[in-house]
């Protein structure tokens, strides 16, 4: 794991590992800034990973030990919520980054959750599946964070990108927005969701350029500018002649 700097583009590691066992992933930042949480297997070397914390500068890398994804912090950058997978049912559970007993948030298929700043709500994607077993999402938010929530908005499960389960609602600082990558016919780009519910709107226009756009975006702290690693599709179709059948 990286970080770079905006203005100067100059990088610097944050993690060291060597093992080519060892998956990192979905790193995000903390609202105060002190910490960095990543997901990673380097305890397991399975295909669980667990929640880690590491500091900037790469020092004291902890394992909070419980395994989970879709990671989001609270708004004090006290707590991680998480998603699980228990029983066939989604839960959103949260962890201290101190580590602990994790607590239980919500049990209604929820994942992807961005909690608002001041911890007043707390929204989240939730599964909706169909009679042909495709799956869509409700767009929720619930204030107190574990009482009854309303839906907002919803997505349909083919404009996911890449993979259904890397969905991922994110709230803009000034608690105004949500923003997320779709598909957008033969592309992928970001569209925004107002956090009170209503229409959404279409933020980049890539085509005719084939992109995607996958898992983690993140926004500028005046909530004006998103940023996501951008990736270009190039395909050629070939003939292929004289194969021997």
């Amino acid at each position: 794991m990286w970080v770079a700097s905006v203005a100067s583009g100059e990088m610097r590691p944050v993690t060291h590992e060597f093992d080519p066992r060892v998956v990192l992933a979905v790193p995000s930042w903390s609202p105060r800034g002190d910490l960095i949480t990543y997901l990673s297997n380097r305890n397991t070397l399975t295909a669980d990973v667990t929640l880690w914390v590491v500091k900037p500068d790469g020092s004291d890398p902890r394992d909070l030990a419980v395994v989970g994804v879709h990671a989001c912090w609270s708004g004090d950058g006290q707590r991680i919520y998480y998603s699980t997978l228990e029983n066939g049912l989604h839960r959103l559970r949260r962890v201290s980054i101190e580590g602990g007993r994790p607590e239980l948030v919500r049990e209604d298929q929820a994942i992807g959750c961005a909690a608002a700043a001041d911890g007043s709500a707390l929204y989240y994607a939730s599964f909706l599946v169909g009679a042909n077993g495709a799956w869509d999402y409700e767009i929720r938010v619930a204030r107190p964070e574990n009482g009854p929530s309303q839906v907002l908005g919803r997505v349909s499960g083919a404009r996911i990108p890449t993979d259904i389960m890397n969905f991922q609602i994110y709230l803009s600082p000034d608690g105004k927005w949500l923003a997320t990558p779709l598909i957008d016919g033969s592309t992928v780009n970001l569209w925004a969701l107002p956090a009170t519910g209503g229409e959404w709107r279409k933020l980049t226009d890539f085509a005719p350029r084939s992109v995607i756009i996958a898992r983690r975006i993140g926004w500028s702290k005046d909530s004006r500018s998103l940023y996501a690693s951008v990736s270009e599709v190039d395909s050629d179709i070939v003939m292929l002649s004289d194969l021997k059948l």
